[in-house]
């Protein structure tokens, strides 16, 4: 009679312990990739919210003050607005919103509500397709997202294009 008791490492435990360690390897990867996912989607998600926000002020507001273009600072500016009415785009306003990209850029983002974010905006001729007036930083190879609207500048159609990026 052989005395013979269970090996504690045995060709079956091996076995179950790759194939364990394999699919928890392969769970973990495939989680984390989940995950970024998600994450990109998330800001991408913000930024599309804060594009559609700025867009809709910039073209179907007066801005709060009304007269905000004709203030000597940004201090007492509560919203940037460039319209005399629904889409129809008052060109001082335009004008006043390309100068202060100057020295403002940073705290017109802010009004707008693009803190984190870096923007450009261009009005261009529907036509044409050029651009008549132009504010912010142009983006380089960064995800950008683009918002656009119809609107009227001195009885010309144009589209207002916002874009944000990081």
């Amino acid at each position: 009679m052989s005395n013979s008791k269970g090996q504690l490492f045995s060709t079956d435990l091996i076995v179950g312990l790759s194939i364990f360690l394999f699919v928890l390897a392969i769970t973990l990867a495939y989680s984390n990739n989940v995950a970024l996912r998600t994450e990109a989607l998330d800001k991408t998600s913000e930024m599309r919210f804060v594009s559609a926000g700025a867009i809709n002020s910039l073209v179907l507001s007066e801005g709060y003050p009304a007269d905000w273009q004709n203030l000597a600072d940004l201090t007492e500016v509560k919203s940037i607005g460039l319209a005399n009415g629904r889409n129809i785009i008052d060109g001082n306003k335009l004008a006043s919103l390309v100068d202060y990209n100057q020295n403002s850029y940073s705290e017109l983002k802010s009004i707008l509500g693009l803190t984190k974010y870096d923007v450009y905006i261009a009005v261009e001729d529907v036509n044409s397709g050029n651009t008549l007036y132009e504010f912010g930083l142009s983006p380089e190879n960064e995800e950008v997202v683009s918002s656009r609207r119809l609107g009227l500048l001195n009885n010309e159609e144009v589209f207002v294009r916002l874009e944000v990026f990081e």
